[in-house]
């Protein structure tokens, strides 16, 4: 069974986002297939391989989430949090700014998507196996 202990525990691997692909693994040794963040509401749903569905709750006020999405301003963002330039709820509420209403982290694919309102995908990265490394692999859509 997963319960928010589990996931309190996998969160605390994180230093900045260079200890994303730490948290990943901890998800993936869970049994964690994917998991979607949702801006709007402050909360982030994961689901097993066998069917299980948690969520944790609010981890943050829900933000107001621009109806447009623009990549290129997103983009900028995403980059300047590769760097460490904010944390993240910062980075959340630049996401929100650019239009970005979740995104779906697939443990299985080790990959993150970002989606607009409408649903569509506006941006796919690659995550590096355990050691960070500046955009290893970027997969534009």
């Amino acid at each position: 069974m997963l319960s928010s202990e589990s996931f309190k525990n996998a969160k605390s691997n994180i230093q900045g986002r260079a200890g994303f692909p730490v948290y990943v693994e901890s998800l993936k040794s869970l049994g964690i297939s994917y998991y979607e963040n949702f801006l709007e509401y402050g909360e982030a749903h994961f689901y097993s391989k066998n069917g299980y569905k948690s969520s944790i709750g609010k981890r943050y006020v829900g933000i107001d989430v621009a109806e447009v999405s623009n990549t290129e301003q997103f983009l900028k963002h995403l980059y300047e949090y590769d760097e460490d330039k904010f944390d993240y709820l910062t980075f959340c509420k630049h996401c929100a700014d650019a239009g970005v209403y979740k995104w779906i982290v697939s443990i299985d694919e080790m990959s993150c998507t970002y989606y607009d309102k409408s649903g569509k995908a506006i941006y796919k990265e690659g995550i590096p196996a355990r050691v960070y490394e500046k955009r290893l692999e970027t997969i534009d859509i």
